[in-house]
């Protein structure tokens, strides 16, 4: 197994891929949470609406839960739409993994982890798949 660290991103990046599973929608928070996650390596609430990258000592503030209008950067960079859109979150993905198709009421997308993840959206399929083969690249196992 990984060192603590790792196993911590793997963690957060496995719940972060289930709460994109149960979206039914675009949610700006997650965005942020990827974002701290998969770009700076982690974060910390500072209080309950101030978020924190302690890598680089960004903070983001205001996120209110779900609010899919309103737009988040921080003082360098926009925060991606990584819930909302195709083209924010294939950055995501390992290169040459993923297969994303519609079932029913919902998209699926397979990942080199070879589990089938859903989203309501074919951007929060995708996510969910992207951040489960990193959770599983970052403890050694994809």
């Amino acid at each position: 197994m990984g060192d603590p660290k790792e196993l911590k991103m793997s963690e957060t990046m496995m719940e972060l891929a289930g709460r994109c599973e149960a979206l039914s929608g675009p949610d700006r928070e997650v965005d942020c949470l990827i974002w701290a996650t998969v770009i700076h390596g982690g974060y910390e609430w500072t209080t309950s609406n101030i978020l924190r990258v302690p890598s680089c000592g960004i903070r983001i503030g205001s996120i209110d839960p779900g609010l899919a209008s309103r737009n988040f950067t921080c003082w360098h960079e926009p925060v991606p739409a990584y819930t909302a859109s195709l083209d924010a979150t294939m950055p995501l993905a390992p290169e040459g993994w993923f297969r994303l198709e519609r079932q029913k009421d919902d998209w699926m997308a397979l990942g080199s982890t070879g589990r089938w993840c859903r989203g309501a959206t074919p951007a929060l399929a995708l996510c969910a798949a992207a951040l489960r083969a990193r959770a599983a690249m970052e403890v050694g196992h994809g």
